[in-house]
């Protein structure tokens, strides 16, 4: 004896809303992590020139834990007064489509510095990675900052 139609649509709709919650929940909870870490001044990062005109153009030179795998991201830059810990600005998100390559071992970016920092800036980068199709809806959702490197500031 066949089952009903409406038993088996009934069956099939559970079946599919539960892969599709599946891979929802395996997106938010697993597949979380971010695909490398910055390290500090102490494992080689560093920022070049230094010292640095006000204003000018620096080089990040990063150096990174092993790549585990390609992902976009977005990277916003905080700028802190060194002797206080303070927040000084920030400079908006920029999305880079340009992945890191699972070899890679030093990430470099150059680009100008905001007016009015301090003598002493300390600098950290907030990237936000975008690995999975949950991660590109929320771009918020799988975010680091780094640790801070240090910027010093001759007029």
């Amino acid at each position: 004896m066949k089952p009903p139609k409406h038993a088996l649509t009934s069956s099939m709709y559970l079946f599919s809303m539960a892969a599709i919650g599946t891979w929802f929940a395996w997106m938010a909870v697993v597949d979380n992590e971010p695909p490398f870490r910055y390290l500090t001044e102490e494992h080689g990062s560093r920022i070049v020139p230094d010292p640095v005109k006000q204003e000018g153009t620096i080089k990040t030179q990063w150096k990174l834990t092993q790549v585990t795998r390609d992902c976009p991201r977005q990277v916003e830059r905080l700028y802190y007064d060194r002797d206080t810990n303070e927040l000084i600005t920030t400079q908006d998100a920029t999305p880079l489509s340009m992945v890191v390559k699972k070899s890679a071992s030093e990430l470099s970016r150059s680009f100008d510095l905001p007016p009015g920092l301090p003598a002493r800036t300390g600098y950290r980068a907030r990237a936000c990675f975008q690995c999975n199709f949950l991660q590109r809806v929320f771009p918020y959702s799988n975010c680091m900052i780094s640790p801070q490197l240090s910027i010093n500031i001759i007029p």
